[in-house]
């Protein structure tokens, strides 16, 4: 074999492997708003790739050194079909294939995916001082186009917009044969864009008793189009459910009256004779109890106020608000408080003084009552007072006739009572003989009565008298 054959087989051999190499690729980046971030991957192959052991990494341009943005164990078991797309978001959606709360992307950033081997396989940067895209805005995400990137719409799990609708902007005075050539591209792309429809569910995975929290859900067609037909259908488990046209998309509460775990389901009708729903999706929302107190506050000189979190878990406080009779104070958007922890707020920033202090409550955006704020200290004498306030009266009536009387006649005023008692026995155990003793005497009484009557009256006294 001559040495041009060799050096053929090995230029086929690493053309094959660098393009087996540049199958999985970064291809699309959403940054804001922060609850709809997410970075997605698309498989160009035409075979199934196990993701396993792979990861991404990420830097600032500010930085030197990269630093873990997804790692292997999110990729452990994971699977990107052939022509498919791979969505990492930071919160659930129909079509998320890891959700990653910690997900971490802001301006100017390089982000870069590495296989099993270590290598890097795809890489992208954006933002200031990166020749290849700029930073996007709010609601805008960076897609790959061809071998550029562009800021557009994002199509979170679809087909990315195509070249010829990218560019018609710089385009407009080309030749008809380059428009005929755009339109056969983008109708070679429209296959592509074919898919099921989908809903999805935006929403925080944690609420609390009796506070509402919010919630949004919308849908997209077979072209990736925006639903408007057809109804939106919520099942919230717990009795209650919702439905809506599918053209009214926007943020609504909902409000759990109970701890524990409930399932939300959201389900897309294209009309309202069709029992079985085109889509289907569900998030699973863990209720607690509204664990958020104020916990202590200061005194008239520096009265602060204390906000602790007991739930377990983060909870976000924006726009809740501190009231008293006299003011009132919201908390600023995106105030977040750890699990098992405490936030002082000073009185040069509430407002608040010690008058505030008997009625200071705590609420939520929707004035709901989340907490009252009562005084241990007073709470503590409230109730030690119910409790023993028969007893403390009777004691110190006991202790006031002590110290006015002297023990003299405290000594007569027992020997009284004790004479009392005596007779008082004596009488009540003497009351029946003298009842028998009159019962007898009265008997006794009537029968000598009687007796006499009978005795007096005789026929030989009666001639007595009438004998003159």
């Amino acid at each position: 074999m001559s040495k041009k054959h060799v050096l053929f087989f090995v230029v086929i051999f690493l053309s094959s492997f660098s393009l087996a190499q540049a199958q999985i690729t970064i291809n699309e980046v959403q940054l804001s708003p922060t609850e709809e971030r997410f970075l997605e991957l698309y498989n160009t192959s035409n075979e199934p790739v196990d993701l396993t052991g792979w990861y991404i990494q990420r830097k600032t341009l500010e930085g030197t050194t990269f630093g873990s943005l997804v790692s292997k164990p999110n990729f452990e078991g994971k699977i990107i079909g052939a022509n498919d797309y791979f969505v990492i978001s930071r919160t659930s959606f129909s079509n998320s294939d890891v959700v990653l709360g910690t997900l971490t992307l802001t301006e100017s950033n390089t982000i870069q995916i590495k296989n099993t081997a270590g290598e890097v396989v795809d890489l992208i940067c954006w933002g200031e001082n990166c020749s290849t895209v700029s930073n996007p805005t709010e609601g805008k995400s960076i897609q790959k186009n061809g071998n550029s990137w562009v800021v557009a719409g994002p199509t979170r799990g679809n087909a990315n917009q195509s070249s010829s609708e990218s560019n018609n902007d710089d385009e407009d005075d080309t030749s008809g044969g380059n428009e005929e050539e755009n339109n056969s591209q983008s109708q070679k792309q429209i296959p592509q864009k074919l898919q099921k429809t989908k809903v999805q569910i935006i929403s925080t995975k944690l609420a609390h008793v009796g506070i509402p929290f919010a919630l949004e859900g919308n849908g997209t067609g077979t072209l990736g189009e925006k639903l408007t037909r057809g109804v939106f259908y919520w099942n919230f488990d717990d009795g209650d459910f919702r439905e809506v046209r599918a053209v009214i998309a926007d943020k609504f509460t909902h409000t759990y009256f109970y701890p524990g775990d409930y399932t939300i389901t959201f389900e897309y009708y294209p009309d309202v004779f069709t029992d079985v729903p085109d889509a289907i999706t569900e998030i699973t929302i863990k209720v607690l109890e509204p664990k958020i107190l104020i916990s202590r506050v200061g005194e008239a000189n520096d009265f602060f106020i204390e906000i602790a979190n007991e739930t377990g878990h983060e909870a976000n406080l924006s726009n809740w608000v501190l009231l008293s009779d006299y003011k009132i104070f919201t908390l600023p958007k995106n105030t977040t408080l750890s699990s098992n922890k405490k936030m002082i707020i000073s009185p040069r920033i509430s407002g608040f003084s010690i008058e505030d202090k008997s009625s200071l409550r705590l609420m939520t955006p929707q004035r709901e009552l989340v907490y009252r704020y009562i005084s241990p200290v007073t709470s503590n004498k409230v109730a030690t007072k119910k409790q023993s306030s028969f007893v403390v009266e009777e004691k110190t009536e006991k202790v006031e006739d002590v110290e006015n009387d002297s023990f003299s006649e405290n000594l007569s005023a027992n020997s009284i009572s004790g004479i009392g008692e005596d007779e008082s026995s004596n009488t009540s155990s003497t009351i029946p003989i003298i009842f028998i003793i009159f019962v007898g005497v009265s008997a006794s009484g009537v029968y000598f009565i009687r007796r006499h009557r009978n005795t007096s009256k005789t026929p030989a006294d009666d001639f007595d008298i009438l004998d003159e």
